[in-house]
Protein backbone atom coordinates (compact mmCIF):
# COMPACT_ATOMS: atom_id res chain seq x y z
CA UNK A 1 0.00 0.00 0.00
CA UNK A 2 3.05 2.58 0.52
CA UNK A 3 4.74 1.52 -2.76
CA UNK A 4 1.30 2.80 -4.71
CA UNK A 5 0.79 5.75 -2.94
CA UNK A 6 4.49 6.47 -3.43
CA UNK A 7 3.98 5.85 -7.00
CA UNK A 8 0.89 7.93 -7.09
CA UNK A 9 2.45 10.81 -5.21
CA UNK A 10 5.44 10.72 -7.79
CA UNK A 11 2.93 10.37 -10.89
CA UNK A 12 1.10 13.94 -9.71
CA UNK A 13 4.34 15.87 -9.36
CA UNK A 14 5.57 14.16 -12.56
CA UNK A 15 2.12 15.73 -13.96
CA UNK A 16 2.69 19.31 -12.07
CA UNK A 17 6.11 19.66 -13.48
CA UNK A 18 5.03 18.68 -16.63
CA UNK A 19 2.17 20.88 -16.70
CA UNK A 20 3.83 24.37 -15.93
CA UNK A 21 2.45 23.88 -12.74
CA UNK A 22 5.41 23.63 -10.38
CA UNK A 23 5.90 22.86 -7.17
CA UNK A 24 7.40 25.57 -5.13
CA UNK A 25 8.37 24.12 -1.31
CA UNK A 26 8.08 26.49 1.93
CA UNK A 27 11.39 27.38 2.05
CA UNK A 28 11.85 28.49 -1.62
CA UNK A 29 8.63 30.47 -1.09
CA UNK A 30 10.71 33.48 0.36
CA UNK A 31 13.31 33.36 -2.60
CA UNK A 32 10.38 33.70 -5.11
CA UNK A 33 9.04 36.55 -2.97
CA UNK A 34 12.08 38.66 -3.13
CA UNK A 35 12.56 37.61 -6.92
CA UNK A 36 8.96 39.56 -7.42
CA UNK A 37 9.74 42.51 -5.73
CA UNK A 38 13.15 42.58 -7.50
CA UNK A 39 11.57 42.41 -10.63
CA UNK A 40 9.00 44.59 -9.69
CA UNK A 41 10.77 47.62 -8.27
CA UNK A 42 8.48 50.02 -7.84
CA UNK A 43 5.44 48.61 -9.48
CA UNK A 44 2.91 46.23 -8.50
CA UNK A 45 4.10 42.59 -8.56
CA UNK A 46 1.90 41.10 -11.36
CA UNK A 47 0.26 37.07 -11.42
CA UNK A 48 3.04 37.02 -15.04
CA UNK A 49 6.00 38.24 -12.73
CA UNK A 50 5.24 35.72 -10.13
CA UNK A 51 4.71 32.46 -12.72
CA UNK A 52 8.00 33.73 -14.08
CA UNK A 53 9.42 34.01 -10.47
CA UNK A 54 8.65 30.42 -10.15
CA UNK A 55 9.73 29.05 -13.18
CA UNK A 56 13.08 30.62 -11.77
CA UNK A 57 12.63 28.84 -8.32
CA UNK A 58 12.30 25.69 -10.46
CA UNK A 59 15.38 25.84 -11.86
CA UNK A 60 14.63 27.74 -14.98
CA UNK A 61 16.66 30.85 -15.05
CA UNK A 62 16.35 31.35 -18.85
CA UNK A 63 12.71 31.01 -18.85
CA UNK A 64 12.27 33.04 -16.47
CA UNK A 65 14.28 35.68 -17.52
CA UNK A 66 12.93 35.77 -21.10
CA UNK A 67 9.59 36.26 -19.43
CA UNK A 68 10.75 39.04 -17.21
CA UNK A 69 12.11 40.78 -20.55
CA UNK A 70 8.97 40.24 -22.66
CA UNK A 71 7.05 41.81 -19.52
CA UNK A 72 9.21 44.63 -19.95
CA UNK A 73 11.63 44.49 -16.88
CA UNK A 74 14.86 45.47 -17.41
CA UNK A 75 17.46 43.24 -18.69
CA UNK A 76 19.90 44.27 -14.92
CA UNK A 77 16.95 43.56 -12.88
CA UNK A 78 15.14 40.74 -14.63
CA UNK A 79 18.45 39.19 -14.27
CA UNK A 80 18.98 39.95 -10.86
CA UNK A 81 15.92 38.65 -10.00
CA UNK A 82 15.46 35.26 -11.73
CA UNK A 83 19.04 34.68 -9.53
CA UNK A 84 17.20 35.71 -6.36
CA UNK A 85 14.72 33.25 -7.63
CA UNK A 86 17.55 30.05 -7.56
CA UNK A 87 19.09 30.90 -3.95
CA UNK A 88 17.50 28.18 -1.75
Amino acid sequence: MRAVRRLAAAAVTAGLVASGLFLVAPAAHATVRNCELQAAGWGPVTPEITAACQKGAAGDWHRCYLELTALHVPQVRADDACMEAQKL
